[in-house]
């Protein structure tokens, strides 16, 4: 089963993160999905909650939901 990464942002469709995450990881033989999590500000507390109880391994956030998140994840770096 391939892990599960995504980006949350919002206007993202323009985004180069799934291709470079995706190249990466075949380069490094790691079986892999990147999606894009296109979503408003108000969306995140829900969005977080289901991602947590789902099957991502992961996730990138941009602007402008940077600090939207804080309060809601695990591991901030």
């Amino acid at each position: 089963m391939s892990a599960k990464f995504g980006l949350i942002g919002h206007n993202i469709s323009y985004s180069k993160s799934p291709k470079i995450h995706l190249f990466m990881a075949k380069k490094l033989g790691i079986d892999t999905t990147y999606e894009l999590l296109d979503v408003d500000a108000d969306q995140i507390p829900s969005l977080i909650k289901d991602l947590k109880e789902g099957l991502f391994k992961g996730f990138n956030v941009t602007i402008p939901n940077k600090e939207t998140v804080i309060p809601y994840i695990d591991i901030l770096t």
